[in-house]
């Protein structure tokens, strides 16, 4: 829907409608090292929901790597995993189990023994899958999940027998390949000795350098503008990288930052540690200590030879490309995923929107009016177009705190908004975000409040101006009926002349800007004037301030 506003087509909702589909969905991704289970729900056929995640570190690669056989141990742990997973599914009422299985079963002799034991004494079918494939598939949910704003990204997942090397953007892919470099791999090939040698560390780093040098001149070809790290072993180095620095772990991941200068200090301290030194680090056990120092050294070596300073992280991964993938596939002719890639964070936002069960009508008017007397305000606030648009979601979002109760809203919108994984937003963005909510209704954003002394001045500042533009366009559609429209709104001495046209008696939604525009007039320095045409086709002619009005149209101003 396009809707004309003062700045021409400003505001932008796509609407799906498959009102019919409702299906859940198990993705279990069965990885070298790790198994995943999502669970997930539709309700159009084209995005989901995470109702229920899961993952066990199996370590289904150990040994397989070296003697080309999955051993007895190992399949006896992949198979008791498989088994809970299905309970669970089965449990959750899932429509549909896709398993899939990657390098470990890949390369292994008996990995199609294990597939025909996971069938019969689990009764799952596992599908063995290419690594052009598990690129791909990571590929699609990294494309899903991350804003690009409009580059050229490099990806890189590191599992446990294979690391997954992407280039493309948000709807294209120019690259995908994958290398044997995976930190099970790794670890079993070159560290005997804990903590590992200097000659143990140089051999790695040469076995990555040759294994990956074709790549690395590739993308250099191509270019690329943004470099994005998605995986287990590359979440938890953030995570320790991270705690070395500050002393604690990273609350949110997704489209958090791992600095090459972070990971470095990190590294100097882990290769120096034992295996039980590195068990104190929280949130690691012993699986993943045990391949960490292999983990750290690839993904060093990496971000060197790719000249990656800064790697963007991605909570999402194969499993969810993976129920992308069965969804585009379910749909392709009502339009592909990809087809509504582009602009992921509105995606996104609208999603969690619908699961709140919001009154469409009523956001998208407010979100209209706060976008019109946003560029209306311009020579006074000075702010940017992403301000904008943070603007924009915080007001489609103003109102979903009401699925929990009317009562304290604001205050369940933002809980909602900060625990939601909003896809494409940084942390601090999601965080503005719902403040931005809390503060549309009781209360003015305060630094003696604790969640505003926390953030930096200049973003304080910026949350006080688009508060008071969300509250006033809040006001305008007081009785959620939509019957007020901005017009205009210009600049007149130290008045701000609101134009509106009417459908209907407009006094309380004139009230409730009213009541809520005391901030606006504070920071936009001037008072506000309402002056309304009431176009209601039953109301004879006026004579309106001397002049007479077209039929049906009838004025009146609030001062």
């Amino acid at each position: 829907m396009y809707v004309e506003g003062l700045t021409g087509k400003f505001y932008h909702t796509r609407h799906l409608t498959h009102q019919d589909f409702n299906m859940k969905i198990a993705a279990i991704d069965v990885g070298s090292n790790s198994i995943h289970m999502i669970l997930v729900e539709s309700h159009d056929g084209i995005d989901f929901e995470i109702v229920d995640r899961e993952k066990e570190m199996v370590r289904l690669g150990s040994g397989v790597f070296e003697t080309r056989e999955l051993s007895e141990a190992a399949m006896a742990r992949a198979e008791q995993c498989l088994h809970n997973y299905r309970r669970l599914a089965e449990r959750l009422r899932a429509d549909r189990i896709l398993a899939y299985a990657t390098s470990a079963v890949r390369e292994a002799r008996n990995g199609g023994d294990f597939i025909s034991r996971i069938h019969e004494r689990v009764g799952i079918f596992l599908q063995l899958i290419t690594s052009a494939e598990e690129a791909r598939l990571i590929t699609l949910a990294v494309q899903h999940s991350i804003n690009f704003r409009g580059r050229r990204a490099l990806l890189i997942d590191i599992g446990g027998g294979s690391v997954e090397v992407s280039l493309c953007d948000s709807k294209q892919t120019f690259l995908s390949e994958s290398r044997k470099l995976g930190v099970i791999r790794l670890t079993e090939k070159f560290i005997s000795q804990d903590p590992i040698t200097n000659k143990g560390r140089e051999a790695i780093e040469r076995f990555v350098v040759k294994r990956v040098s074709d790549l690395v001149r590739e993308a250099r070809r191509i270019g690329f503008a943004m470099a994005v790290g998605t995986s287990g072993t590359i979440l938890t180095l953030a995570d320790l990288a991270h705690q070395t620095r500050y002393r604690e772990g990273l609350r949110h991941f997704n489209q958090q930052i791992l600095k090459l200068e972070s990971l470095e200090l990190l590294n100097r301290r882990l290769l120096a540690m034992s295996l039980k030194e590195r068990l104190r680090f929280e949130g690691v056990n012993l699986a993943r200590a045990t391949t960490i120092v292999a983990g750290a050294i690839l993904l060093e070596t990496l971000m060197r030879e790719f000249r990656v300073k800064r790697l963007t992280l991605c909570t999402r991964a194969m499993r969810e490309g993976m129920v992308l993938d069965f969804l585009q596939r379910s749909w392709e002719p009502q339009g592909s995923v990809n087809d509504l890639i582009s602009d992921v964070r509105r995606r996104s936002v609208l999603e969690l929107a619908r699961r709140s069960r919001y009154d469409q009508a009523h956001s998208e008017r407010v979100a209209q009016t706060a976008l019109q007397i946003f560029d209306a305000t311009r020579r006074v606030h000075r702010l940017n177009q992403e301000t904008r648009e943070l603007l924009e979601y915080g007001a489609l979002l103003h109102d979903i705190g009401i699925l929990a109760s009317y009562t304290r809203h604001h205050r369940h919108s933002q809980y909602l908004i900060l625990n939601s994984d909003l896809r494409g937003f940084t942390p601090r963005e999601i965080n503005f975000i719902a403040l931005l909510a809390r503060f549309h209704r009781k209360g003015e954003p305060n630094r003696r409040d604790p969640e505003c002394a926390l953030i930096p001045r200049k973003e304080f500042e910026r949350l006080r101006r688009l508060s008071a533009i969300l509250r006033v366009a809040d006001g305008i559609d007081r009785s959620h009926n939509q019957i007020l429209t901005l017009i205009s709104l210009r600049r007149d001495h130290r008045r701000w002349r609101f134009e509106f046209e009417a459908r209907d008696e407009a006094e309380l939604e004139l009230w409730g800007a009213q009541r809520k525009g005391q901030l606006f007039e504070k920071l936009f320095a001037g008072k506000m004037d309402f002056r309304v045409t009431l176009n209601r086709p039953e109301h004879p002619a006026a004579l309106v301030r001397g002049r007479k009005p077209r039929p049906g149209r009838r004025s009146h101003s609030t001062r």
